[in-house]
């Protein structure tokens, strides 16, 4: 049977993964951005601190202004925090999940920011459990054209290759 803290632990370990890219970063690339309109590093580093736990709370108390709440904590990070707000974007999320009872999985609708209305469940798997691997790999592509040495095993498992 599928459980919900499979989805918590991925989103978790994409969050620690995403800890061990950073720490490969240079500092001098914060302010890289790929073009003009795209977000810089340090702007991505700040979105990503934020972009899944801002939707799951969001998804359960839209009235409580998370998303104002989680963008002004994003925008207010200077990069060498990132660490510490990816690791508490973790924990939070498997606090979210454990407390989070499973009628609400299929009962709850929800909009997302795009406007489409899905159950929770649903919803978690469309969006923040999907966001959270795809700027991940943002960031590995902006680690990778500055010439930044990743690898697969930086991407998706959080270490160095074993060479």
């Amino acid at each position: 049977m599928f459980q919900t803290k499979w989805v918590a632990e991925s989103m978790a370990k994409d969050c620690r993964v995403c800890i061990h890219l950073f720490q490969r970063i240079p500092e001098s690339m914060h302010s890289w951005r790929p073009s003009e309109g795209q977000r810089s590093t340090s702007e991505l580093l700040g979105y990503l601190s934020i972009c899944a736990i801002s939707a799951l709370k969001g998804f359960l108390e839209p009235d409580k202004g998370w998303r104002d709440h989680y963008r002004a904590r994003s925008q207010a990070m200077v990069p060498s925090r990132f660490p510490e707000l990816m690791e508490q974007q973790a924990c939070e999320i498997l606090d979210y999940f454990r407390d989070l009872p499973d009628a609400l999985l299929e009962s709850h609708q929800v909009r997302l920011p795009w406007g489409e209305e899905l159950p929770l469940g649903q919803a978690i798997l469309v969006a923040p459990a999907k966001w959270l691997p795809a700027y991940r790999m943002q960031l590995f592509l902006y680690a990778k054209a500055n010439g930044v040495e990743v690898a697969t095993a930086n991407l998706w498992h959080g270490r160095d290759p074993v060479r």
